[in-house]
């Protein structure tokens, strides 16, 4: 007599929605970008934003507004203390609105040439808010910017893991900050023993880069804490600049002019 064993299957594990992972930033979406005067207020802009008939340039000149949706994922905890991290624009001050889902309005205030404002490394303006709800819309009013033709969109992620993440960037840059001074030593001290002007050329653009570095990271608050927003943007333009030209001139002196076309 055959026994027939009848194996029932095991019942499938209950799908777990995987929650958002936020070790790292999620990315803000830009969806209107207009300029105005510097008078008008947000009621007058916001009609502007939601249409977004004529978007501005990035490079315009003057009071600068921009709207972002947040990542569909990363607000669920609506009780959640953020942090933004907004690019480091040449601005003198910078208005933020919060429009909630229900249609409240918050509004917060970054003064960027105040000495002591937070700056997160990478060189980002940095602050908390606290949405107390679902968040629909942010809004972002740059006074009296000097345009620029790319601006890197806002980043945002719990208070609570941006400490450990600020920190491991820190290191990176420390680390590179670091290796660049070791470069400027060991060149300039073989100066002496071979006597070659391209070394002097190479050092002074590895001080450049140097400059670049500390400007891009938070050892520039340091070095000067008392530069501005605006001064920040100018180093970098004026590092990066510059050292491209001397880099040239390293490679012309190094490999001398009679082989260089």
């Amino acid at each position: 007599m055959a026994i027939l064993l009848v194996c029932a299957p095991a019942p499938l594990a209950a799908q777990v929605p995987a929650q958002p992972q936020f070790d790292r930033p999620a990315r803000l979406i830009e969806t209107c970008r207009i300029a105005t005067s510097p008078e008008t207020t947000l009621a007058e802009a916001f009609p502007r934003l939601a249409k977004c008939e004529r978007p501005a340039s990035p490079s315009v000149n003057g009071t600068l507004w921009r709207a972002y949706s947040p990542p569909a994922d990363a607000l669920l905890d609506e009780f959640m203390v953020w942090r933004l991290m907004i690019d480091n624009h040449r601005v003198d001050r910078l208005d933020l609105w919060l429009i909630m889902k229900d249609g409240e309005v918050k509004r917060l205030r970054y003064d960027a040439t105040a000495p002591n404002r937070e700056w997160a490394t990478g060189n980002y303006f940095s602050m908390p808010f606290h949405a107390h709800g679902a968040l629909d819309t942010l809004i972002v009013r740059q006074n009296q910017t000097v345009g620029v033709s790319m601006a890197r969109p806002p980043w945002m992620m719990p208070a609570r893991e941006f400490a450990s993440y600020d920190r491991n960037q820190a290191i990176f840059y420390g680390a590179s900050v670091g290796m660049l001074l070791l470069t400027i030593l060991f060149h300039s001290s073989l100066f002496f023993a071979i006597r070659r002007r391209f070394q002097l050329i190479y050092c002074a653009h590895v001080v450049l880069l140097l400059i670049y570095g500390l400007c891009y990271s938070n050892a520039i608050r340091l070095v000067a804490p008392f530069v501005t927003a605006d001064g920040v943007s100018r180093l970098l333009g004026f590092a990066m600049g510059m050292a491209t030209a001397t880099g040239l001139a390293f490679i012309i002196e190094f490999l001398e002019r009679g082989v260089i076309p």
